[in-house]
Formats: structure tokens, sequence, C-alpha cells
């Protein structure tokens, strides 16, 4: 009799244990997001000639044909500024399409295969408040936002579908996995805000590695008036 009692409380304990309820993961949605910037000069001074040299949307010491964008580190298709809420803190993440690729064959660089990324740079809200108001100064000072937060998501693999998918719900996935797993890594988005000419306007780089000594943007920039910059800022 004692042993069977021992036996149906053991039981009973075990049930108690495992009757724990689900609770989902905490799912990131967006709550706000900008309009897109789809057009911004960029300027380079060429180490060839000494002289400025424009392309639309992208950064390169001669003019560029569409082929050949992809090959650039520093362009885009659109940009854009979108806040989210977690673990109880706001984020804002700066975000923008490429064009980007590889060769297949690396070792000859043959075959050239073009994909869209998808870039992800996270900042704090104090760090976000910080850019509005040094945007807002117009005092042609080169600031830089440093992060581990940075990653894209690619269209190489689109067609496998899931995980693979190039849509805003792998965007968020990459964003999760960022805040709870930073990079080893920091990355420097760097931006000044000033008067050229009697008008306001702001100059940038896409973020990139960051150097040991601040980029002065004073050789090569994007560069879009105040007016444009704005309609990003939540």
């Amino acid at each position: 009799m004692r042993i069977n009692l021992c036996i149906t409380v053991v039981f009973l304990l075990t049930i108690t244990s495992n009757a724990q309820s689900r609770k989902n993961q905490e799912r990131l949605t967006f709550v706000k997001n900008s309009e897109k910037i789809v057009e911004a000069k960029g300027w380079c001074l060429s180490y060839k000639t000494n002289q400025w040299v424009e392309n639309r949307n992208a950064i390169d010491y001669q003019k560029v044909e569409s082929f050949w964008v992809s090959h650039l580190s520093q362009n885009f298709k659109w940009i854009q500024f979108s806040k989210l809420n977690y673990n109880q803190k706001e984020y804002y993440v700066f975000i923008y399409e490429k064009l980007s690729g590889e060769y297949k064959y690396p070792y000859i660089k043959k075959d050239w295969i073009k994909e869209n990324q998808t870039h992800v740079f996270i900042l704090g809200k104090n760090q976000y408040l910080n850019l509005k108001n040094r945007i807002s100064k117009q005092d042609g000072v080169t600031y830089e936002i440093r992060t581990k937060l940075k990653g894209f998501i690619t269209d190489k693999y689109n067609s496998l579908g899931g995980n693979y998918s190039y849509n805003t719900e792998n965007i968020l996935f990459k964003i999760q996995n960022l805040l709870q797993n930073t990079t080893y890594k920091d990355y420097c988005l760097s931006y000044n805000s000033q008067v050229i000419d009697g008008k306001p306007v702001v100059r940038f780089k896409l973020p990139t590695e960051c150097g040991y000594s601040k980029e002065k943007l004073d050789k090569e920039y994007f560069e879009i008036s105040l007016e444009l910059f704005d309609k990003i800022l939540l």
C-alpha cells in the first residue's frame, strides 16, 4: 500500500511539473515606417582626374553604367527608417536595399551573378535622437553612429522559400537575431548637415566597418536636400 502511494505521488508530481503553459516568443513588428528616399547624388573626387564625379544612387571615381552598379559597395535602391519595440525598448532601424553580387568563378572573375540585398543598421533611441538633433544643426561637422547591430538578407536563395524568402518577415527575423546575438564587428554610419550655396543639404555614406579614423566625408559621399532627408526621419 505504501509503495503504491509513493508511486502515485511521484506520478502526480511528474504530471504537475510537465504541465506548463506554452508561451510564444515575442514577435517583432515595425510600429512605424518612414517614406523612402529613392534618389540621391553620389559624389566622388576621382583619384585619376582630381575632378568630382557624379552618379545616381552610387559612389565611384568614374561614371558608371547600370550593369556595373552591383559591383559597388556604396549604392542603394531606396532608404528608410523604421521603428520597433523589443524587450520594452525602442529601436530605430536604418534600412536600405542595394544591388550586390559575386562571381560564379571568383578566382578568374568570370560570370558575375547579381543579387538584391536589404541591409539593416540598428540604432538605440538615444542614438536616433542625437542623429535628428545633429541633422537639424546644419553645422557641417561630420558625426558617426557606431553599432554592432548590422546585417542583411539577400534574394539569392529566394526560390527556396521559407527562411530564405526575400520579404519583410525575414528582415524582422534578421533584426531579432541581431538584437539577441550581436556581431563582434563595429559598423559606422557617417553623416553631416550643412548649407551649400544657400541650400541646406545632408551628406552621408552607407554603413561600413568602422576604421581607425572617423570618415571626413570630404572626398566621397551621397548628397540630398535636407527637405528630402527629413522625410525619412520619424
